[in-house]
């Protein structure tokens, strides 16, 4: 059963407790990270690839203050484009973070 987005989306630290439970189970859990601005054939294509390569795929947006990407850029703010990654069914959790290049993301979960 999938789980309702809401239910995916959760905090940084919270996030990296739910990990490692699931890494300690044996899960490989693996990572996607980005502005995820327009929701695109690519990038559910990339969604779908990144899935495969493990059992859990966490999605971390790069928080509104940290995108780079020009003016009126992004178009829609971190919590929506957060909540839409969320909806998809390859995604199990999804997290806003606040920087472009995830080293502590990486580091955290």
């Amino acid at each position: 059963m999938l789980k309702p987005p809401k239910e995916k989306i959760l905090p940084l630290h919270d996030l990296a407790k739910v990990i490692d439970g699931l890494k300690t189970e044996g899960s490989v859990v693996v990572q996607s990270h980005g502005v995820f601005d327009l929701i695109h054939p690519g990038i559910i294509n990339h969604l779908e690839l990144a899935k495969k390569q493990g059992d859990v795929l966490v999605v971390t947006v790069i928080r509104d203050k940290d995108v780079r990407r020009g003016p009126g850029r992004p178009i829609f703010t971190d919590k929506l484009r957060l909540e839409n990654v969320a909806s998809l069914e390859q995604v199990d959790y999804a997290c806003v973070v606040d920087d472009e290049i995830p080293f502590e993301c990486v580091k955290i979960l």
